[in-house]
Formats: structure tokens, sequence, C-alpha cells
């Protein structure tokens, strides 16, 4: 289980609405979801790969791009993510 909050970077508010794209290492497309009105997400992420690519994208804001390297199978991890609005 890959969870995580999606937060704006100023105000610490919850980003709600945030699409979270997971890819395998080899950008296949794996999994994709939305944060709640918490900024909360959950997926079930099963691939054969170690490392994943996680996007997050929110109009108004920069997208969020980060890798993950999980052993587990399947993947078990949490994160926080931190959107910062545009200007």
């Amino acid at each position: 289980m890959l969870d995580g909050i999606i937060f704006d970077s100023d105000s610490g508010l919850p980003v709600e609405n945030a699409k979270v794209t997971i890819f395998c290492l080899k950008n296949k497309k794996v999994f994709e979801t939305c944060s709640d009105e918490n900024g909360a997400f959950d997926l079930d992420v099963n691939c054969e790969e170690n490392i994943y690519k996680i996007i997050v994208f929110k109009e108004g804001y920069h997208f969020s791009y980060t890798l993950i390297e999980s052993k587990d199978k399947p993947v078990r991890s949490s994160l926080e993510i931190a959107l910062r609005k545009r200007k």
C-alpha cells in the first residue's frame, strides 16, 4: 500500500483532487488516483520493478516528482508531498 498526504507548501492545508500517477521505472503507468478532501490518497501498487516514479499534479500548482525504491511486494510506503502554488 502506498499512501500519503498532499498539502500546500505555504499554508500547510491539504490539497484536494490532486492527481497522483505512479509509473514503473520504465515509464509504464501503473496506477492513478486523486487526493481526497483531506489531501490523502492510497493505492495498492504491485509491479515487478523496485523503483517507482510518482507525479502529483493539481491545476494552479507546480507538479511534484518523486522516486521511491521499495523491495516490498506489494509496495508499502507513506509519503508527505508538498505542492507549491504557481504565481
